[in-house]
């Protein structure tokens, strides 16, 4: 935090019946010089872990402080802003005596602040929780539930806390099935409200935005692409996916591809590596190292690219190595990509060029550039080129 590779970042939450920004998610970013974006999935449980989540969810409450503090200053309207908070930060540190004090240091008003923490902290740790909630929401700060409906909710335990959150909403999506059969998302909402000190639950339903558009299944196409679950597609009949363009590149260029596992064994390879290596079938080099085939001279270098490959998610451009064809030594050039699912490296995309048979392409290249192909002398490119040369 101090060397400044991590950051705020700010996430727009959406009302659903308005389609406007609301509120804004203060999120943490860790971008680092050396391993690139590390997603907070990875660094977040290992703070926790370590029992200094605190240090982290301070820094953003404070720098959140200042953005909203300069926007102020700056006349910029701005949505609330809502801050995450774990379990172990009401243990560490007290975080309404450290949001209080940043509201006095930078004369923000109280409700420019919405505190979230998610229901499995609540059930965790109810009495800390639960009073920090009390203390947020006397000081003007609207108290958030995440993650309603993951396995601890019931509408008992929300009625436990109706007198702490009275006249809040609580509200989740959730599948339910029809008496025809068919499954459609709805929207649960628990509104709490007391009346002659009694504190009550009001149960709202309503179908979900989605199942109401005449698009809907456009619109869901069109949502799980802005994730990155999908590729989005321009048009109806635009049908060219990741598949064919693969396909295509596979069996109708010459580049010399092939994919192996996490431990350096072989999964696949284009026809163009097989006919350079004289391998007929596939099935042949799949489940078998380099070391095992035995056709790279010395390889320590390639090996430690691969493992930089694979355990660091570092990509190799224009390496060089030797291998042996036909009783032959070769030099070559190559490129090693990591492969992602989702977080997780599962493995790498490699490709090859034959030096020599590179210079022999580009000695034809050059020549077809020079000489006439009738004659087989000199163009008239060819000759300026000459007599520069002789010039020289």
């Amino acid at each position: 935090m101090s060397d400044g590779y991590i950051t705020i970042t700010y996430e727009p939450v959406i009302r659903t019946l308005t389609g406007k920004i609301c509120s804004l998610e203060a999120l943490a970013r860790w971008n680092d010089p050396i391993h690139g974006e590390i997603s907070p999935r990875i660094f977040v449980p290992v703070l926790e872990e370590c029992r200094m989540i605190h240090l982290l969810d301070h820094f953003i409450m404070k720098q959140a402080a200042i953005d909203q503090y300069h926007h102020l200053q700056q006349e910029i309207l701005q949505p609330p802003v809502i801050l995450n908070l774990s379990r172990c930060d009401f243990e560490l540190m007290d975080p309404c005596r450290e949001l209080a004090l940043l509201m006095e240091k930078y004369h923000l008003p109280h409700a420019y602040f919405q505190i979230e923490v998610t229901e499995t902290a609540l059930a965790q740790d109810e009495g800390i929780i639960a009073e920090a909630i009390r203390q947020f929401r006397s000081q003007g700060h609207p108290v958030i539930l995440d993650n309603f409906g993951k396995g601890y909710s019931s509408l008992a335990a929300l009625k436990k806390y109706a007198k702490d959150w009275s006249r809040d909403t609580i509200s989740g999506r959730f599948r339910v099935r029809h008496a025809n059969g068919n499954y459609l998302w709805k929207t649960f909402e628990v509104v709490f409200f007391q009346q002659k000190n009694h504190p009550y639950l009001l149960l709202c339903l309503r179908d979900f935005l989605f199942e109401n558009q005449p698009n809907k299944e456009n619109l869901l196409r069109n949502v799980m692409a802005s994730y990155g679950f999908t590729s989005p597609t321009e048009d109806k009949g635009s049908n060219i996916g990741d598949a064919q363009l693969w396909h295509s590149l596979m069996h109708f260029s010459h580049r010399k591809l092939f994919w192996k596992d996490t431990e350096g064994r072989f999964l696949g390879a284009s026809p163009a590596f097989l006919r350079f290596y004289g391998i007929e079938r596939s099935t042949d080099l799949i489940g078998r190292t380099d070391d095992d085939i035995g056709w790279h001279i010395s390889n320590l270098h390639m090996d430690q690219d691969e493992h930089n490959v694979i355990t660091k998610g570092i990509p190799i451009h224009d390496g060089h190595g030797h291998c042996i064809l036909r009783e032959r030594q070769r030099t070559i050039s190559y490129s090693k990509y990591p492969i992602y699912d989702g977080l997780n490296i599962v493995g790498l995309l490699g490709e090859f060029r034959d030096l020599e048979e590179q210079e022999k392409q580009q000695a034809l290249q050059r020549r077809l550039y020079l000489i006439d192909e009738e004659t087989n002398f000199y163009n008239y490119r060819g000759m300026i080129l000459a007599s520069a040369d002789y010039g020289n």
